[in-house]
C-alpha cells in the first residue's frame, strides 16, 4: 500500500467512526423486537466514557441499556473499614452519561463473584473485609449485619439516580467449575472455604437466600420512596448458556430456592463465550440457537425471567471472524426465540480498545476492533435483530 492510499483509509476511517456505524442502530432495532440491548460502561481508568469522544458517541448511539463495569462495587463505595461513610462519588460520575444516552439500566451486583468472596483476587469487596474475616475479626453475627447494612445502603442510592432501573443482579457466580458429583449440594454451590458468608450462616446456603430476602426489603421501600416500579432482582452466571452440568446444577438449586420461597425473578446468562466453543468449561452448540434457547426455556418454565448479562466471545488458535459472529448471533437469536420470556442483551464491552480481556488482545472478543471498526459479529446482530419475529 502507497503512502497516499494508507492516508486515505486512515482518514476514511476516522470519517466513519464520527460518523457512526453503518445501519440502524442495534438499540433501535432491539426496541422494535421488544427487548433491551446494551453494554457495560468501562467506568475505571482510562475513563473512557469521559475522555475518548468515539467511545461515548458509539456507546451513546447503539446501546440503550447499560451498567457500571466496576464502580457499583462495594470495594469501591466503602474501601477503607466498615465505619467509613460510603462515597458513591465513582458511580455517580457515571449517571450522566447514561442519562444523556437515554439508557435504561441495571446494576451488577450486591455479591458480585461470590465462588471466591474471600480470594485475594476478589476485587469486588473490600480488603477490609476480606482480611478481617481471614483473620478471625468477625463473628458470624458482625458478618450477616454487615452484608444488611451493604444492603440497605447501596440499594436506596442505586435506585435513586433517577435513571430507569431494569433490575438488580443480588448474587452472581455462586458456582465454579468442580465436578458435579456427589451429595447434592454438597460440592455444587460453594461454602465457607471460598464465601465467608456461607460461614456467617452457619456453613449452609442460607446466605443465598438471606441476600435476596434483604435486596428485596431494599428494593421495596426504595421504590415506594421514589415512585418508582420495582426493579426484578436476578441471578447470574457463566458457563450455562448450553446444557451443560454447571447449567443442570444451577437449575436444580434455584428450583429449590424458588420452592423455598426465595424472591427471584430472574436468571441471567453470562455469555462469556470462545469461538470455537471451547473454555471454562467447554460448551458444545453454543453456536446452536435452537439448543441455547432450550435451555434457556427450561429456566422459563421455573417462572423465571431470562437476560442475557455479559456477552462476549473471545477469539482462538483456529477461530475465524464469522465463527466469532456464528456464537453471538445464536445467542441473541435464542433470546429472541423466548421473548419475551428473554427481554435483554448486554455485551460486555463493544470494543477491543476497551475489554476485561484487553491484556490478551488476540482474544479480540467484541464486535468492534480496537479502532471501532465493525467486525463481521456487528452485522451478524444487526441481521438477526432486523429479522422478523
Amino acid at each position: 500500500m502507497t503512502h497516499v492510499a494508507a492516508f486515505v483509509v486512515f482518514v476514511s476511517t476516522l470519517l466513519h467512526v464520527e460518523a457512526g456505524l453503518p445501519g440502524v442502530p442495534l438499540r433501535e432495532l432491539a426496541e422494535q423486537r421488544g427487548i433491551l440491548f446494551g453494554t457495560d460502561i468501562m467506568d475505571s481508568w482510562p475513563n473512557p466514557f469521559e475522555s475518548d469522544q468515539s467511545y461515548v458517541s458509539i456507546a451513546s448511539q447503539q446501546f440503550g441499556y447499560g451498567t457500571w463495569d466496576f464502580c457499583a462495587s462495594w470495594s469501591v463505595a466503602q474501601p477503607d473499614g466498615p465505619d467509613q461513610p460510603y462515597d458513591f462519588s465513582r458511580f455517580d460520575a457515571v449517571v450522566p452519561f447514561m442519562r444523556n444516552a437515554n439508557m435504561t439500566v441495571r446494576t451488577n451486583g450486591i455479591l458480585p463473584d461470590s465462588h471466591n468472596l474471600y480470594a485475594p483476587i476478589s476485587t469486588d469487596l473490600p480488603k477490609w473485609l476480606t482480611s478481617g474475616y481471614l483473620a478471625g475479626n468477625f463473628t458470624e453475627t458482625q458478618l450477616q449485619d454487615l452484608l444488611r447494612r451493604h444492603i440497605q445502603t447501596a440499594i436506596p442510592h442505586w435506585l435513586g439516580t433517577g435513571l430507569r432501573m431494569a433490575g438488580v443482579i443480588v448474587v452472581n457466580e455462586a458456582f465454579w467449575n468442580q465436578q458435579m458429583t456427589g451429595t447434592w449440594p454438597s460440592n455444587w454451590i460453594f461454602g465457607p472455604k471460598e464465601n465467608m458468608f456461607s460461614w456467617a450462616f452457619q456453613n449452609s446456603t442460607r446466605w443465598f437466600s438471606q441476600a435476596f430476602h434483604w435486596t428485596k426489603e431494599a428494593v421495596n421501600a426504595a421504590s415506594a420512596h421514589n415512585h418508582i416500579a420495582p426493579p426484578r432482582l436476578f441471578y447470574s452466571d457463566y458457563s450455562i448458556e448450553t446444557p451443560t452440568a454447571k447449567a443442570d446444577a444451577v437449575y436444580n438449586f434455584l428450583k429449590e430456592e424458588l420452592q423455598a420461597g426465595t424472591p427471584i425473578d430472574g436468571i441471567g446468562f453470562q455469555a462469556h463465550m470462545s469461538c470455537d466453543c471451547g473454555g471454562y468449561p467447554a460448551q458444545p452448540g453454543c453456536n446452536n440457537a435452537s439448543l441455547i434457547a432450550a435451555n434457556m426455556q427450561r429456566f422459563v418454565d421455573l417462572g423465571l425471567s431470562v437476560w442475557v448479562t455479559e456477552l462476549d466471545v473471545a477469539m482462538v488458535e483456529g477461530c475465524t471472524p464469522q465463527m466469532q459472529a456464528d456464537v453471538y448471533q445464536a445467542v441473541v437469536s435464542a433470546c429472541l426465540r423466548i421473548a419475551p420470556h428473554c427481554d435483554a442483551v448486554m455485551l460486555w464491552g463493544f470494543t477491543d480498545r476497551f475489554t476485561w480481556l484487553q491484556p490478551n488482545a488476540t482474544k479480540a472478543p467484541t464486535i468492534l476492533d480496537a479502532n471501532y471498526r465493525p467486525k463481521p459479529a456487528y452485522f451478524a446482530l444487526q441481521r438477526e435483530l432486523e429479522s422478523p419475529p
